[in-house]
């Protein structure tokens, strides 16, 4: 879908201000964007599943008790018995910009594929960009969607290149692990965004944009319990 309205003519010219992808963004996204678990073997063997590094361990009772320190990433660890010699994972990680006078949430696919005890590393993939104006409306850039995304593993078409939606769904929702640098517009500052408190962020920057009073005042009292409730499609009603 070619760009037709004016936003979408205006944001086809801003998509180039977006900055690249930087070695600092995939090792955080090795690092947070999946589970914290280290592979132990019966043999003491332990792998860290961030980063990938081996060490040998014999505090076999405390390791289970209280967690695994990796000594070289030095990520806190939970230990997990496993025979598995292959990490095969998906995450997204959400990297929050600001171009003109757009809030643009990215959206990037992590695709983590090694075998333990070697280095690796990731290549995240853009998939879903979404822009939102000052008044809230979102305008969704992505990938195609695959013919089975209905059940396989992720619903991209990673071949094809982003472009322009027509509608939002549920697919383009996507709450990833957020890149803690974040750029927000003023407007977003002055109804105090600074983080996203556990909501989607979809939903949190749309209401926030839109005027939605009562998000504002729960996010200023620190209302987070029922921000995350408010936030939620099916239960604006009960709160």
């Amino acid at each position: 879908m070619k760009p037709k309205t004016n936003s979408q003519l205006e944001i086809s010219r801003l998509v180039g201000y977006l900055p690249v992808l930087t070695n600092e963004h995939k090792e955080w996204a090795k690092l947070n964007c999946f589970p914290a678990e280290a592979i132990r073997r019966k043999n003491g063997d332990v792998y860290c599943s961030l980063c990938g590094y081996q060490w040998k361990s014999d505090s076999e009772l405390a390791d289970t008790v209280v967690g695994i320190t990796c000594p070289h990433c030095q990520s806190e660890l939970k230990a997990e018995y496993s025979k598995r010699r292959t990490i095969d994972t998906l995450g997204y990680m959400t990297i929050v910009d600001v171009v003109g006078e757009y809030q643009v949430l990215r959206h990037f696919l992590v695709n983590k594929v090694f075998k333990l005890g070697e280095n690796f590393t990731l290549d995240p993939i853009e998939v879903v960009q979404l822009w939102f104006n000052e008044d809230g409306k979102c305008i969704p850039i992505t990938r195609a969607r695959s013919q089975n995304s209905s059940w396989c593993r992720q619903p991209f078409s990673l071949s094809k290149p982003m472009n322009f939606r027509s509608r939002i769904i549920e697919e383009y929702k996507i709450w990833g692990d957020v890149y803690p640098n974040m750029y927000i517009t003023d407007k977003l500052k002055k109804r105090g965004l600074t983080s996203f408190y556990g909501c989607n962020p979809y939903h949190l920057v749309g209401q926030l944009l839109s005027g939605d009073t009562k998000t504002e005042t729960l996010i200023k009292t620190g209302q987070y319990d029922l921000l995350i409730a408010y936030t939620s499609t099916s239960r604006e009603r009960d709160v």
